[in-house]
């Protein structure tokens, strides 16, 4: 095959559209993508920390009209969200390994989506591409959290269903019976920089 001049210059060529490949390729990543329980979603109606991701500010506190309202973090509060709410205990990424903690909505400078469980996902770390910006994934997990979950970010619109919707399988990781209280202790247990700037901001009812 001859190229021009211009090709030997610009060899990657447009991405092309899946097409009827997405069917495909979202069902198999569904089915190794761990959710929220709905049940335990809807037992925290809330922000699970007052945090935004803000690695270089890392433990920075937020103001709002010289009001402290929350702190800086770099992706381990929604770590932490989704485990503990889980039952699964730990403080490193251990526990993760080899996964990665998704969000649905990009909202990682909003206070009330960036650790509510509504907003996160469990991915193989070898499929995180796909929920990234415009991935093919993004717009059933935006319209799973708005079915299941009932919940969208203020400013987003109403996730339009997408095709083949009904045929994805989703699973959720296994509740426990006592979600808040597994939350509580586990955070109590903290004695890091980032649980001590935290506990005097968290929501009453996480705490008592």
């Amino acid at each position: 095959m001859k190229y021009t001049h211009h090709q030997r210059r610009n060899p990657v060529p447009s991405l092309m559209p899946l097409g009827e490949d997405e069917k495909s390729l979202v069902r198999m990543a569904a089915a190794r993508i761990l959710l929220p329980d709905p049940a335990t979603v809807k037992s925290f109606n809330h922000e699970m920390f007052p945090t935004i991701r803000a690695p270089r500010e890392l433990y920075q506190e937020l103001k709002l009209k010289d009001r402290i309202v929350g702190m800086c973090d770099d992706n381990t509060t929604p770590r932490w969200a989704l485990l503990w709410t889980h039952g699964i205990p730990g403080k490193s990424k251990q526990p993760t390994l080899g996964w990665t903690i998704a969000h649905v909505w990009d909202r990682s400078q909003d206070l009330d989506a960036y650790s509510r469980l509504a907003n996160l996902a469990l991915i193989p770390e070898y499929l995180g591409g796909l929920s990234d910006k415009q991935g093919p994934l993004t717009r059933y997990l935006r319209y799973h959290a708005w079915q299941v979950y009932q919940w969208k970010p203020v400013d987003a619109d109403v996730p339009i269903v997408p095709d083949h919707y009904a045929e994805i399988c989703w699973n959720y990781l296994t509740p426990v019976d006592d979600p808040a209280g597994f939350f509580r202790d586990e955070f109590a247990s903290a004695n890091c920089r980032r649980s001590r700037v935290l506990k005097p901001l968290m929501l009453p009812q996480l705490l008592s």
